[in-house]
């Protein structure tokens, strides 16, 4: 028994259960630093395509502010143009009638309407002033061209 009492507790467990001396530390090879070299190509391609994502959303947001804007001011017309049609329709109104009937446009007077209310035209003389007008063309055209024209005028 007395040499059991001598023996360090290491020699009574089995070998599996002993840790094995750590190897030595590696030094790091070329490869090593060719993978951080590729790995920094990589973060700033990485940070540039970032940008580039960022520089396209700003873009599409100011796009889009420029298309609202742009359909905020066709509506803003639209209503106005509604509200000029409405406020026309209701200054139409004869509000003394039964109803509230549309009043009948009014026609707007011209020279050329008062020149023709002054003349006092009848279907001869109506037709008169047509053989007269073909006859001022005719001039100016072959005699053939004009006696197809007159014949035309006739009828």
């Amino acid at each position: 028994m007395v040499i059991a009492l001598f023996l360090p507790v290491a020699a009574f467990t089995p070998f599996t259960n002993r840790q094995l001396p750590s190897p030595s530390p590696r030094v790091p090879s070329a490869s090593v630093h060719m993978g951080w070299a590729d790995a920094q190509r990589r973060r700033k391609e990485r940070a540039h395509q970032d940008w580039l994502a960022q520089e396209r959303e700003r873009e599409k947001i100011a796009q889009e502010r420029i298309d609202a804007d742009a359909r905020r001011k066709e509506e803003e017309l639209n209503t106005a143009q509604k509200s000029a049609d409405q406020a026309a329709w209701f200054d139409g109104l004869d509000f003394g009638a039964p109803g509230g009937v549309q009043r009948k446009p009014t026609t707007e007077l011209t020279r050329e309407g008062i020149e023709r209310w002054t003349q006092s035209i009848s279907p001869p003389i109506a037709a008169e002033q047509r053989l007269q007008k073909t006859l001022k063309e005719a001039e100016t055209l072959a005699p053939r061209e004009a006696a197809q024209i007159i014949e035309r005028a006739l009828n």
